[in-house]
């Protein structure tokens, strides 16, 4: 079985890419988060 660019098999991907979903989840809500507090302290519309 071929390796693709990554070095990784395709478990290792199937794990990376669940870790990155969640990574992207928690910026997301992390981000979301404090835009919403910054607007309830100083709303910019």
């Amino acid at each position: 079985m071929a390796e693709n660019k990554s070095g990784m098999n395709e478990e290792e991907a199937r794990m990376f890419h669940g870790y990155f979903i969640v990574g992207t989840a928690v910026f997301v809500g992390t981000a979301l988060v404090a835009h919403l507090l910054a607007w309830s302290w100083r709303p910019w519309f």
